[in-house]
């Protein structure tokens, strides 16, 4: 079923892209990554140690197999965020963007046109 636990999922695999510059679910091609995504966990062990324990179980949340078992709501993640901040006191960071090699001043979320 695709529903908004869809979009959940996804944002769980942008979210442990960014917190290990990995992707959640690895693969040769787009079959094996598939296959990867309905058998496989993500790596945890790849989150940095600073990870606060609120955002890996927000992740293990969002990233759950079974939609019924993920988060509901798209607002849960955003709460759960917030209080991650709090409790480390205001000092939640994330690693900011990395230079697209081979291109000066473009970063990789930006689509490499120099």
């Amino acid at each position: 079923m695709v529903d908004r636990r869809s979009d959940i999922f996804a944002f769980g695999c942008v979210l442990y892209e960014m917190l290990t510059g990995r992707r959640a679910f690895d693969g040769e091609d787009t079959t094996e990554i598939l296959g990867r995504v309905v058998a496989a966990e993500p790596d945890w062990n790849r989150l940095p140690d600073r990870t606060p324990a609120s955002i890996r179980r927000l992740l293990q949340r969002a990233l759950k197999k079974d939609p019924r078992r993920r988060l509901s709501d798209i607002r849960d993640a955003w709460i759960e965020i917030e209080e991650a901040g709090t409790e480390a006191g205001g000092s939640l960071t994330f690693p900011g963007p990395r230079q697209a090699p081979g291109c000066p001043g473009l970063h990789r979320w930006q689509p490499p046109d120099c």
